[in-house]
């Protein structure tokens, strides 16, 4: 009687790279596991006061300091509430102790992009996820051909590009492009080259926290698209796909809070009447 010999799929490791308090970031790592998918190493960047500045300065400049005011501390208070009440993860350094990961920590004092990209630079792996890391300076070098840095933007690509792609697709009215886009991360803010859109069911999300449904969202396609890969996918394949950088396409800002008050009420009754 002849036996089957069943062949695994070997699955290729990762460097997850996120901020240190980011719920995408512990979700994927959490995700990892259950797909017994390696990670090598997480890097964690803990930002501070300093980068809270800049985050509220460069949203002020767009939308102005008052509502960018009113939009901060809405966004606190619903966070600390989803974290509290709602959110059942653990720390990140729980999550790496428990897993037996190598956690390396670095502080946001305007250097951590450097020292985050030396200690890629001394690592095996060739996938580097992002999870909630914000935007990507000169001292990542993201068109080299040795390195995949992998995104997936909780938005349509290229279409909506930038912040509050969700609510910018509910004001255009356009209820089909409600979708995640897995892509490699570029220079140019969600311009790379796209790996593959997931729909999901936007009726199922909660406007108080929907900004941490969406990173969760997003982390967990993004996983599930390199628990597809093999180690041979990874730079032979990938690197084959035409570039998609979406030059048409504007990059969206936040939006003021008219457009905030008006897409909630397009949202309401698209969702309940």
């Amino acid at each position: 009687m002849s036996s089957t010999k069943i062949i695994k799929k070997e699955k290729p490791e990762v460097i997850l790279l996120t901020n240190y308090d980011s719920i995408k970031g512990r979700k994927m790592l959490e995700s990892f596991q259950e797909r017994n998918i390696k990670i090598e190493k997480i890097i964690a960047i803990k930002t501070g006061i300093n980068y809270n500045i800049k985050l509220f300065g460069f949203v002020s400049k767009r939308i102005g300091f008052i509502e960018a005011t009113i939009f901060s501390f809405y966004k606190i208070a619903c966070d600390y509430i989803h974290e509290i009440f709602l959110c059942d993860l653990e720390s990140l350094n729980n999550l790496a102790s428990k897993n037996k990961i190598p956690l390396v920590i670095i502080k946001d004092d305007g250097n951590w992009q450097k020292i985050a990209s030396e200690t890629i630079d001394d690592s095996n792996a060739k996938i580097i996820v992002m999870g909630q890391l914000g935007i990507l300076g000169k001292d990542f070098d993201l068109k080299r051909n040795d390195r995949l840095f992998l995104n997936c933007h909780p938005g349509k690509l290229p279409e909506y590009r930038g912040l509050d792609s969700f609510k910018w697709a509910i004001l255009n009215k356009d209820w089909e492009n409600f979708s995640c886009t897995i892509h490699i991360a570029r220079q140019k803010i969600d311009a790379g080259e796209i790996l593959e859109i997931n729909n999901y069911n936007w009726r199922k999300l909660n406007w108080l926290f929907l900004d941490r449904q969406l990173l969760v969202i997003s982390g967990i396609d993004l996983v599930n698209f390199i628990n597809k890969l093999s180690p041979n996918d990874t730079l032979n394949e990938i690197h084959k796909i035409k570039n998609i950088e979406g030059n048409n396409f504007d990059l969206y800002n936040k939006i003021n809070i008219y457009n905030e008050m008006k897409c909630l009420i397009i949202y309401l009754i698209r969702k309940y009447y």
